[in-house]
């Protein structure tokens, strides 16, 4: 009855840790698993069992207690922090960080727990061999001396190379392993599972381990073999470890290569590289700069105007970016960003000084064609990879470079040099140099000199963001006063238009009050929900009337011709819309034929014009992007003369970029931003990625809409949810993988059909092995680029009738795409468009394909969630994703931000026998349920031992603690107890001596005995007596197993 009574009280009690102590009167030694609730007859049978998938899967599952709030993102204590804003979080449940204190708590018990969990395991040996060994090897500072590929007096040998290659799956190889030594083989082991294929210690069956005296052939000699076969191609690679009671392990590695051998392998170049050094910044400050590069005076008078922060007096490093935004500190706040975004870059680049050898050559020399230019050749001392920071703002803000002799002292000279980028590769540097730099320097060609190299960052697009900010003539568009805002009002109905997209184009062309301002309209929305056709829609539907003209701004050029092509050149004479275009030497080949009649060009067509404002006057709708928007405020427009301003992808641009256009709003103009803030963000070097859209004009006005309550703030978001671009399948993933965790932020219309098979997200694995490619700087994968051609080849010939043309996409990044590009041309596939992430923005296709191809510690394009989102789901309508899926699957399952995704990880469960549970002492003999019988309502234990034996005893507790009723009568909980029994209780006084208890508040007593007997077939029964304590809510239990 102490048991009642100690319930009743309320303790918090946590399920008593089932430790097995082995009675002296035990006529059978046995080996038990409490996992797997097994009885093995041998050690080996046993170290066997304790390396298999089943019993590895029940180990880490997650324990048992009834945790209130969501798992924790990682395991790292030290890395959980509290969301800023948990009430409007974008992630939703799948933020990596706690949405209250007392999630956050909980995540550190969870976490605790784990620990002592994965202690009480080792402790207690369930975990296997292979588990021990690799966790020692990756705890050790020096891993030789866990595994080496010799170890003393140990002789070994195979009758078949460690690598080898096959031309077809299901192709059965075998090593055998000669191992002489006078030392005892201990225990043999395979490290690595990849899934695709198998390798094995015995023919026919898995076998991961084994113990070494089972491959005994003599006194001093052991033969060990390794199967292999495989499922699909590709690379396979294993670790075969032979442990000889010492340390290091023996280990030797295996590979093999199932399918066609790749001929892209390289060989390795000397190269004579410089040294980085840490030299002291460049600058107009401290260096005269000779330009080799042409500037305009426009560009010149920003370059001075805005100084770089190094000397720039009204840069203030000390300024709190957290302060809040107001009307007085707005602009001083985006300047104060901009130039700490600007030195955060400068100081990725600084990493790139160089000091070595520049070897001089002419363009002929080095290419065999062209003028006589001198160029100067470097060597770098790293790589510059478009995975490094270094070697993207290489690719993306750096065109030339600072060059000095080594000599050179302060106040000196140093001179541009234009940086070639398309001789440029990871590890060899091309400089263009002036004709001053080598009349000055005297250079020559074929001579060597050192010298000091310095990259320069780009200013004018920081510059040109910077008067953006001082251009905007007030704060009332990015601080609106919510409480004085009027919301418009408007009857009409618009067809083709569904009901949220119908709210949006009545508040962009209602009436309002003059005597007040119209707050800008934010539409939010995922992919496919019709944000550009509604903007559209209304651009067309404000130009009915002749004193309207509309400014729509993009983040892209491809989205800016999308307006154009796909929307108003079928229009009735209305419209007269203007695509604006810089006169780049890319711009006019890159831009289709429809979008073409409507840009501005000179008489021949062969260049962009730049816009005047006799031909703004000349049309109602101006398409530009934000770069071009910033040429209209030269042309001094006067006040309000947009009657509108739309801006697109507003969640793609940095609000900085977003104020170009919004600085040419007048008092009553009207500004509508739409976007999506799961879609790509801007890449920023000051700011950690999952903070990027923070960043975004258009997720901060969203966030300050949410806080204020009023009808304005309500009416003036609007997020539209029905998606007409993809099936249900794609629609439904996304929806509850990506967006808060809720199925239904985006509704399928289901006015796409799915493929004519009905699978619309489709997985194709190959194991290839990933290249760097030394020209580019990025990685590409042989094997994978096969497959996709494959499945390229597999869609043209089942294309559906349905679908119409064929409209397919590979998208990839780097090497990769020209890869995949040569290997299709290769095949007569030209028509199909291989692309990647920066050229497919506002482009959409049938199909998309997609290759990952740099297996590294993180999937990079892929691990931001918006990046992720915008790169497989926005365009797809039926998805094949050729690449290396175990390593796919690794990093989701580690990934922070989608936890969700972990289910795409191979799950196994123990299909355990029939068992049941007998009351002893009892003069009833019915059954208790089991785990394994499906019963309804398990029992939550916080036991390490997931399926404890004592289910009712457990339920008991769990109903003190959350103060439920109890399931069982006072009579059916008295015949589960006995009174005290005295081997137990000294069993328990034993393990109390050894394990000294805390003192918390939570202790106390429980001596009484539960005895249960365990059947299991074939027969086998366990007869188990307990006792417990507890101490700081812990059980401590002693227990006596006798095994008949």
């Amino acid at each position: 009855m102490q048991v009642w009574m100690a319930e009743q009280q309320g303790l918090n009690l946590r399920p008593l840790i089932l430790q097995l102590q082995p009675q002296q009167e035990t006529q059978q030694i046995s080996f038990y698993c409490k996992v797997c609730f097994l009885i093995l007859s041998s050690a080996e049978s046993f170290y066997k069992h304790c390396s298999s998938v089943e019993h590895a899967q029940l180990l880490r599952q997650d324990t048992s207690v009834w945790w209130r709030k969501r798992p924790p993102p990682h395991s790292r204590r030290a890395e959980f922090w509290l969301c800023d804003r948990p009430e409007s979080c974008e992630y939703g449940g799948k933020c990596p960080k706690a949405h209250s204190k007392e999630e956050l708590q909980e995540w550190i018990m969870r976490t605790e727990e784990v620990d002592e969990i994965r202690q009480n395991i080792e402790a207690e040996g369930l975990m296997s061999y292979n588990e021990r060994l690799l966790q020692e090897y990756r705890s050790c500072s020096n891993e030789v001396h866990i595994m080496s590929e010799y170890v003393d007096d140990v002789s070994i040998s195979s009758d078949e190379d460690l690598t080898l290659y096959c031309d077809q799956v299901h192709t059965k190889l075998q090593w055998n392993f000669t191992v002489e030594t006078e030392r005892a083989l201990e225990h043999v082991a395979l490290l690595k599972q990849e899934p695709g294929a198998c390798f094995s210690l015995e023919d026919g069956t898995i076998c991961i381990y084994s113990s070494g005296p089972s491959f005994y052939t003599d006194n001093t000699t052991y033969t060990i073999p390794v199967c292999f076969t495989s499922d699909v191609p590709g690379l396979y690679e294993q670790w075969l470890v032979l442990e000889f009671d010492i340390r290091p392990v023996l280990l030797k590695k295996l590979r093999v290569v199932v399918g066609q051998r790749s001929t892209d392998d390289y060989e390795e170049t000397a190269v004579n590289a410089a040294v980085a050094q840490t030299l002291e910044r460049w600058h107009s400050g401290n260096r005269l700069i000779v330009h080799c590069i042409n500037r305009t005076e426009e560009q010149e008078e920003l370059l001075k105007r805005y100084k770089p922060p190094q000397i720039n007096f009204q840069f203030k490093p000390a300024l709190n970016l957290h302060t809040e935004l107001s009307h007085e500190n707005y602009k001083e706040q985006m300047h104060h960003f901009l130039y700490s975004e600007e030195r955060a870059e400068d100081r990725a680049v600084s990493k790139l000084n160089i000091s070595g050898e520049m070897r001089v050559k002419d363009h002929i020399t080095l290419w065999g064609t062209g003028e006589r230019e001198l160029f100067g050749e470097i060597s770098l001392p790293f790589s510059l990879t478009a995975g490094t920071a270094e070697g993207l703002a290489l690719r993306r803000s750096i065109h030339s470079a600072l060059i000095a002799p080594a000599s050179s002292t302060a106040n000196s000279k140093v001179y541009e040099a234009i940086i070639v980028q398309d001789k440029t590769s990871e590890n060899v540097l091309y400089l263009k140099l002036s004709k001053r730099c080598c009349s000055e320097l005297a250079l020559k060609r074929n001579t060597s000199l050192e010298m000091e190299v310095q990259f320069q960052l780009n200013r004018y697009h920081f510059c040109s963001l910077h008067k953006a900010v001082d251009l905007l003539p007030d704060t009332s568009r990015v601080l609106p006063d919510l409480e004085n805002c009027t919301v418009p009002t408007n009857n009409n109905q618009f067809d083709k238009l569904n009901a949220k997209q119908q709210e949006a184009v009545r508040f962009m062309m209602g009436k309002a009050d003059n005597q007040k301002c119209v707050a800008p309209l934010l539409i939010y929305g995922p992919f496919g929900t019709g944000k550009t056709f509604t903007l559209a829609t209304a651009a067309m539907e404000m130009c009915q009337q002749p004193n309207n003209k509309v400014l729509i701004c993009t983040h892209t050029n491809s989205s800016a011709d999308l307006y154009v092509r796909d929307h108003f050149h079928k229009t009735d004479a209305n419209i007269r819309p203007l695509r604006v275009k810089a006169n780049t030497d890319r711009g006019l080949w890159a831009t289709d034929e429809i979008t073409l009649k409507f840009c501005f060009l000179n008489e021949d067509k062969s260049k962009f014009l730049p816009p005047t404002k006799a031909k703004l006057d000349q049309h109602n709708v101006i398409v530009v992007t934000t770069t071009m928007a910033r040429q209209l405020h030269d042309l001094k427009l006067p006040e309000g003369y947009f009657s509108h301003i739309l801006i697109d992808e507003a969640s793609q641009m940095l609000e900085c970029e977003a104020l170009s256009a919004l600085g040419l709003a007048g008092a009553k103009t009207r500004v509508a931003l739409a976007g999506d803030h799961m879609q790509l963000g801007p890449k920023l070097f000051s700011v950690e990625d999952h903070k990027r859209s923070d960043h975004t004009l258009l997720t901060r006005l969203f966030h300050f809409y949410q806080i204020h309550k009023g009808e304005s703030a309500r009416r003036s978001r609007i997020i539209l949810s029905d998606n007409y671009r993809s099936t249900r399948e794609i629609v439904d993933f996304v929806s509850a993988h990506f967006y808060s965790g809720k199925g239904d932020v985006i509704k399928s219309t289901e006015e796409v059909p799915p493929p004519p098979n009905g699978h619309a997200l489709r997985f194709s694995h190959v194991r290839g092995e990933c290249r760097l490619d030394r020209e580019t700087g990025t990685w590409y994968n042989s094997e994978e680029a096969d497959r996709v051609v494959e499945a390229v080849k597999d869609l043209l010939r089942d294309w559906p009738s349905s679908w119409g043309p064929q409209s397919i996409c590979v998208l990839s990044e780097g090497f990769q795409v020209k890869q995949i590009r040569r290997k299709m041309s290769n095949q007569g596939l030209n028509e199909v468009n291989v692309l990647n992430l920066a050229n497919v923005q506002g482009l959409q296709f049938r199909v998309v394909i997609i290759s990952a191809v740099h297996s590294c510690d993180s999937l990079k394009a892929l691990s931001c969630p918006e990046l992720f989102n915008d790169y497989i789901w926005t365009k797809i309508q039926a998805a094949a994703e050729a690449g290396d899926t175990d390593r796919l699957v690794d990093l989701i399952a580690a990934d922070d931000i989608h936890p969700q995704l972990r289910p795409l990880t191979t799950q196994f469960r123990k299909c355990l026998n029939k068992a049941y549970y007998i009351r002893s002492l009892s003069s009833q003999s019915a059954e208790v349920g089991h785990y394994s019988l499906q019963l309804q309502s398990y029992t939550q234990a916080s036991s390490p031992i997931r399926r404890y034996i004592d289910i009712v005893l457990q339920r008991l507790l769990h109903c003190s603690i959350l103060k439920s009723q109890v399931p069982f009568t006072r009579e059916e909980i008295s015949s589960l107890c006995t009174d005290y029994d005295q081997n137990a209780k000294n069993a328990r006084d034993a393990k109390t001596e050894q394990m000294p208890p805390q003192t918390t508040v939570y202790s106390g007593k429980i001596e009484h005995v539960v005895e249960i007997s365990l059947l299991l077939k074939p027969g086998n029964t366990l007869r188990v007596q307990m006792t417990c304590e507890v101490h700081r809510g812990y059980w401590r239990p002693a227990i006596q197993l006798v095994c008949r």
